[in-house]
């Protein structure tokens, strides 16, 4: 049994009386008192739980330090468009939408993605250049959050975008916009190359945090219809990130002006 070494700590209490009734208060009395911190006071560790808990601790380390690709540039985010946005947005977009036509029994009535709409607050941490590992994904991508597909009006399109060019950018694909500074709305609005027409609808990939009304995202929550695809966003990036590195792959994600502000 490993034991923690018993220390003592001198408490020092202040014991303050203001008097009422009185502008200035005064500080009446002041006691001290020694208290002894034994080591019965303490929590024994188990030694055989600890040695345990290492090896699970190791085998953990090991698998986080797998290699998955290789990227020839630095990502980071940013706004109004990021490296790491695109990167995410690109990934999630195309795994997601793979999930969705290798379902084995789809329903006609499930279309895929024509965009995807994440926000910058879930990328915790830049990418490197060079050797990308799993735990590299898990740091960047840290939360349990699944991807889903909501059905939206055009019109609610261009309220989303509006809210994204409000915010100053958010990551996105299969969707370009500019911002207008002067009106704080999006403009020039296309998806897959074609202007956005209102009276159309469309499939919007987001997470699930998002699809609740997270980070202010509650035009979300007007979506005629919603479906959960059974992937997660961390899952996407290892999923594409293991593929490229067995083909050898060097991934380039790059800006594209995908989201930009109108030039005055």
């Amino acid at each position: 049994m490993i034991k923690y070494a018993p220390y003592s700590l001198r408490l020092l209490l202040v014991l303050t009386v203001f008097s009422f009734g009185c502008s200035v208060r005064e500080v009446s009395r002041v006691q001290t008192q020694q208290y002894v911190m034994s080591d019965s006071l303490f929590a024994v560790i188990d030694s055989g739980i600890y040695k345990m808990a290492d090896v699970y601790r190791k085998q953990l380390t090991k698998q986080m330090q797998e290699v998955l690709c290789t990227s020839a540039v630095v990502m980071e985010k940013g706004n109004p468009e990021s490296v790491l946005g695109n990167f995410v947005t690109d990934v999630c977009l195309q795994e997601g939408n793979l999930t969705v036509a290798n379902w084995n029994s789809p329903s006609d009535s499930v279309k895929r993605a024509d965009f995807i709409i994440l926000n910058s607050g879930g990328l915790r941490k830049p990418l490197p250049k060079g050797r990308i590992t799993l735990g590299d994904l898990y740091e960047v991508m840290p939360f349990e959050n699944q991807l889903v597909l909501l059905t939206c009006s055009g019109t609610l399109v261009q309220q989303i975008a509006d809210f994204i060019a409000s915010k100053g950018g958010t990551p996105v694909s299969g969707i370009r916009f500019q911002i207008d500074k002067s009106t704080g709305k999006a403009v020039a609005i296309t998806i897959n190359g074609i202007p956005l027409n209102n009276n159309d609808e469309y499939t919007v990939m987001t997470a699930d945090y998002l699809a609740n009304g997270g980070d202010n995202f509650e035009l979300f929550k007007s979506a005629s219809r919603r479906i959960e695809i059974g992937l997660k966003v961390r899952d996407a990036l290892i999923n594409y990130s293991r593929k490229a590195g067995n083909r050898e792959e060097i991934i380039k994600p790059k800006m594209d002006g995908r989201l930009t502000y109108v030039v005055e």
